[in-house]
C-alpha cells in the first residue's frame, strides 16, 4: 500500500505544481520523499527523482537556496549511484543552473549549463530532444556572457537535428527559436549582417504558422531581423519587416495595449532614429 500511495501522491504533487499551487505541491512532494525513505530504503537510486522534483519545486517557491542545496546533493548522488553521464542527471544540472541564476551567481549558472549540455550529449547523443533544448538555452547564456562565437558554434551544432525534426508544431517553433538565437549571437559578435539576415528570415518563416501562439519567438525573430537590416542600411527591407509584423498583429486581432504592439512601436522608433 505504501508504494501505491507514493505513486498517487507523486501524480498529485505534479498536478498541483502545474496548477501553480506551489505550497500544496511542496507539502505533498515532501511527503513523497519521506515515504520513499521508508519504502525504498534499500534503493537510494530510486529515490533520486523524487528528491530532484522537490528541489525543482523549491526553486519556484522563492526558496532557491534550499532548492540549490538539495539539487547539489542529488547531483552528487547521481554521480555516485548511477553515473556521470545520464540524461536525468543533465535534467538535474539544468535545474541546478536555474537555481544559481536565481541566487545571482552568473558564473556558476553558466558553468552548470555547460556541464548539463555536455552530459546530455554524452548520455543521449546529438539528436536527443533534451540535449537540443538545453543546448539552445546554454547558447543564449553564452551570448549573455559575451561569448558570442561559442554560442554560435553550439547553435550551429544543433540546428541540423532541430531542422530534421521540425514538423509543424512545437518542434518547428523550437527550430525557429534556435535560428533566432543564432541570428542574435551573430549580430552581437559583429559578424556578416547578410548571413545574419538570412538566418533570421528562416526563423521568421519557421515560426510564422504558429506565431499567434508563440509571439515571443516571432517577436524575437522580427526584432533581430529589423536590427540586422537597419545596421546593414537596408531601409526598404526593414520597412517590409515592420509591415509584415503589423499585418500579422492586425490579422490576429492582437489588442492595441499588448506588449507586441509596443514592441513594434519601438522598432519603428529605432528605424526613424537610424
Amino acid at each position: 500500500m505504501g508504494r501505491v500511495r507514493i505513486t498517487a501522491l507523486e501524480a498529485l504533487a505534479s498536478a498541483l505544481n502545474r496548477a501553480e499551487r506551489v505550497d500544496e505541491a511542496l507539502a505533498v512532494q515532501r511527503e513523497v520523499v519521506a515515504l520513499m525513505e521508508v519504502h525504498y530504503a534499500s534503493q537510494p537510486a530510486t529515490r533520486l527523482l523524487a528528491r530532484s522534483n522537490l528541489g525543482a519545486m523549491l526553486l519556484s517557491d522563492n526558496a532557491a537556496a534550499e532548492g540549490v542545496a538539495l539539487l547539489e546533493e542529488v547531483d552528487h548522488d547521481y554521480v555516485r549511484l548511477v553515473g556521470e553521464a545520464t540524461v536525468q542527471r543533465a535534467v538535474v544540472l539544468n535545474q541546478l543552473g536555474i537555481g544559481y541564476e536565481l541566487l545571482g551567481d552568473k558564473a556558476r549558472h553558466l558553468e552548470t549549463l555547460l556541464l548539463a549540455t555536455q552530459v546530455a550529449r554524452e548520455a543521449g547523443g546529438p539528436e536527443n530532444r533534451f540535449y537540443l533544448q538545453i543546448a539552445v538555452t546554454t547558447a543564449q547564456a553564452l551570448t549573455g556572457a559575451g561569448r558570442h562565437d561559442e554560442s554560435a558554434r553550439l547553435l550551429r551544432d544543433v540546428l541540423p537535428a532541430l531542422e530534421a525534426r521540425a514538423a509543424p508544431g512545437i518542434d518547428a517553433v523550437n527550430y525557429a527559436y534556435a535560428l533566432g538565437a543564432l541570428g542574435f549571437a551573430m549580430l552581437e559578435a559583429g559578424g556578416d549582417r547578410r548571413e545574419a539576415i538570412a538566418v533570421l528570415v528562416r526563423a521568421e518563416q519557421a515560426v510564422l504558422p504558429h506565431a499567434r501562439d508563440f509571439m515571443v519567438v516571432y517577436d524575437n525573430a522580427m526584432r533581430h531581423l529589423a536590427r540586422a537590416l537597419r545596421e546593414s542600411g537596408g531601409s526598404t527591407g526593414m520597412r517590409r519587416v515592420l509591415e509584415r509584423y503589423q499585418a500579422l498583429l492586425d490579422a490576429e486581432g492582437i489588442p492595441d495595449d499588448s506588449p507586441w504592439r509596443r514592441s513594434l512601436q519601438r522598432m519603428r522608433e529605432q528605424a526613424v532614429a537610424g
